[in-house]
C-alpha cells in the first residue's frame, strides 16, 4: 500500500513528513533538515562563510574547518542557551525529537551559533592540548586533570553563567570577554569534582559524575549562592 499527498505548500509538506514518521524509518535529523529554521540558518551561516550541514555530508566537498554539523551545533546550543549540558552530552538524540523546537527556535540567528561554536572550538583545542600533556604526567597528576576529557559541555554552561554574573552580553562581539573566563570555569569544575570525590558514598568515576544533572545542580547551587 502507498499513500500519496500532493501539495505545493512547503510547511504542510513538512508537517505531513513529521506526523507520518512513526511508520517511516527515516531518521529525525533527515526529517527536520527541511524545516524552515534549518534552511534559514544554512543561508545565514553561508553569508558568514560557514557551511551548515542540516543533512549529514551536505557540504562534504568543503573545508572541514568551515563545516558545521547540525547535530553538533544542536549539542552546543543545548548546553549553552538551553541550560542542558548533561543532556547535550548524553541525550543528543532528543535534539531532533522533543527538544527540537526549544533549541532551534525562531529567535536563533547565525551569530548566536557562531558564538557558541567558537567557544566550543576553543574549549576542545584546550582539552586536546591538556590531553597531549598527560602523556608526560604521573598517575597522580593525570587523576587530577583528566576530568577535562568529559567537561566540554559543562564548561560552556559555566561560561554562560559567569558571563551573566559579570554582566557580559552573550553575543559574538563579547567573545574575548567571555573566553577570558575559561580558567575560572575550569577551576570551578575541578572544585566540584574534588568535592564529589570526598563526599561520594560510592566509587567515583568521571563517566558517572558527568552524566545526568548532578553536576549541573551543583553549578546552579553555586551561582544561586
Amino acid at each position: 500500500m502507498v499513500r500519496i499527498y500532493e501539495t505545493a505548500e512547503e510547511q504542510l509538506s513538512q508537517e505531513i513528513a513529521e506526523c507520518t514518521n512513526s511508520q517511516n524509518p527515516v531518521k529525525s535529523r533527515d526529517i527536520r533538515s527541511n524545516d524552515y529554521i534549518q534552511k534559514k540558518l544554512e543561508k545565514e551561516l553561508l553569508a558568514q562563510g560557514y557551511f551548515y550541514e542540516r543533512k549529514k555530508g551536505l557540504y562534504r566537498d568543503q573545508s572541514k574547518a568551515k563545516r558545521l554539523d547540525a547535530e553538533k551545533i544542536g549539542q552546543i546550543l543545548m548546553a549553552f542557551y538551553n541550560d542542558m549540558p548533561g543532556d547535550a552530552k548524553n541525550k543528543k538524540k532528543t535534539i531532533f525529537e522533543d527538544k527540537f523546537d526549544d533549541i532551534f527556535n525562531d529567535n536563533l540567528k547565525a551569530e548566536d551559533i557562531l558564538l557558541v561554536y567558537k567557544l566550543y572550538e576553543k574549549i576542545e583545542k584546550s582539552k586536546n592540548k591538556k590531553y597531549a600533556k598527560m602523556f608526560q604526567m604521573n598517575d597522580k597528576q593525570i587523576e587530577k586533570e583528566n576530568f577535562i576529557l568529559y567537561a566540554s559541555y559543562y564548561i560552556l554552561y559555566i561560561l554562560k553563567k559567569l558571563s551573566i554574573k559579570n554582566s557580559i552580553t552573550l553575543n559574538l562581539s563579547s567573545f574575548n570577554n567571555i573566553w577570558s573566563l575559561y580558567s575560572e570555569a575550569l577551576k570551578l569544575i575541578k572544585k566540584f569534582v574534588k568535592e564529589e570525590k570526598k563526599t561520594g558514598t560510592s566509587y567515583y568515576s568521571h563517566a558517572t559524575f558527568f552524566k545526568g544533572n548532578k553536576l549541573k545542580n551543583k553549578i546552579d547551587d553555586y551561582f544561586q549562592k
